[in-house]
């Protein structure tokens, strides 16, 4: 079985269960549409999977996986600016 920064697939499996209605809820209120949301949890887990063995325990999982869910919301927004300024003119060219 392949061993993660958590020890086995199973803790992974247990941390994603209970750490996931979180990151669900809060990237919701952060005003992500509901098409999106899943997509943005993912990016958010994979993450923290990437850099768990960096994390420095200096705060609660659950402060940093909200910070990660702000970060990964800001990114969204970021990337659909353009079409959103793009559509903008298109609909009010003047």
């Amino acid at each position: 079985m392949y061993n993660n920064a958590f020890g086995e697939v199973g803790a992974w499996r247990e941390f994603y269960e209970v750490y996931s209605p979180q990151a669900l809820r809060l990237l919701r209120r952060l005003g992500l549409p509901p098409a999106e949301i899943e997509d943005a949890a993912q990016e958010v887990f994979v993450q923290v999977f990437r850099s768990l063995g960096r994390f420095e325990r200096r705060a609660e999982v659950s402060t940093w996986l909200y910070r990660l869910c702000i970060s990964q919301a800001a990114r969204f927004r970021r990337s659909r600016a353009p079409r959103f300024l793009s559509w903008l003119v298109a609909r009010f060219p003047d």
